[in-house]
């Protein structure tokens, strides 16, 4: 195994995005293709960094890797179109699996 990062307990769903997932969308608008996989035993905190923390308000700071990863895809996607004209097409899969089934 090869790790990309290592981050303390302190760390934020901003944290991780910047560290795990946002390199791979960088790579992925240069035309490689990607996958982001979360793995551990139960209860650590997969699905919270996968799907987001609930806040009961739409605040931004608990959006998961999931909403972040949508957010700045469209976000590069336009930056993209606007720099050059063109439209960018692209498709973005999430599966949620749990339990050894």
């Amino acid at each position: 195994f090869e790790l990309d990062a290592v981050l303390p307990y302190s760390s934020t769903q901003e944290d991780l995005f910047r560290a795990a997932v946002a390199p791979l969308l960088e790579e992925t608008l240069g035309g490689v293709n990607n996958a982001c996989l979360l793995y551990g035993s139960s209860l650590t905190g997969k699905s919270g960094s996968f799907a987001g923390l609930p806040t009961g308000q739409q605040v931004r700071r608990g959006d998961g890797l999931v909403a972040r990863a949508v957010r700045s895809a469209l976000n590069s996607a336009k930056r993209l179109k606007d720099a050059m004209g063109s439209e960018l097409t692209f498709e973005m899969s999430v599966v949620d699996i749990h339990g050894s089934q």
